[in-house]
């Protein structure tokens, strides 16, 4: 009986770490997935001259990147193959979005408004190389981690932060 408490209890403290960790890797995962669209739609701006969008569905937990022209006739119509969902443990907390991008902000206070016909928010990259300056903050569902993803405006260049603060 006390080997079986013993296996029991090793047991139970693995899944507690297990669980942990994977809140922790699902997070920081979808913070390099937002950085990854950010310079998808910085590379497609410049390559393609005209303006592209990194897009966020906040109530779906989606990325992608799409041209600004279509995104504005038509709505969402992701270019193919860069829509993807975050890890399942991942939330898009809020964005926000300088002048000429779009915020939202579900669950969570901010000052800028949200769009809540949509869901969506978004940074907007321009042939020069500029974007709207911005943040996308991520958490886990169990509100242990969060991650800032902040862009600057003049350079485009996308930073991680390993909290909410700079």
């Amino acid at each position: 009986m006390t080997v079986i408490f013993i296996i029991a209890l090793m047991a139970l403290a693995a899944f507690a770490i297990f669980k942990n960790f994977r809140e922790t890797t699902s997070v920081k995962v979808a913070a390099r997935d937002v950085v990854n669209v950010m310079r998808l739609a910085r590379q497609k701006a410049v390559t393609e001259r005209e303006n592209y969008l990194a897009v966020y569905d906040c109530n779906n937990e989606t990325i992608w990147v799409q041209s600004y022209s279509i995104y504005i006739t038509s709505g969402k119509n992701p270019d193919f193959g860069t829509e993807q969902a975050l890890p399942d443990m991942a939330i898009i907390a809020r964005v926000k979005a300088g002048t000429g991008g779009q915020a939202s902000n579900p669950g969570t206070p901010d000052p800028v408004p949200a769009d809540t016909d949509t869901g969506t928010a978004y940074h907007k990259f321009s042939p020069k190389s500029t974007v709207t300056a911005g943040s996308v903050w991520l958490k886990d569902k169990g509100l242990k981690n969060f991650y800032k993803v902040t862009l600057k405006s003049p350079t485009a260049r996308a930073r991680i932060y390993d909290s909410w603060e700079d």
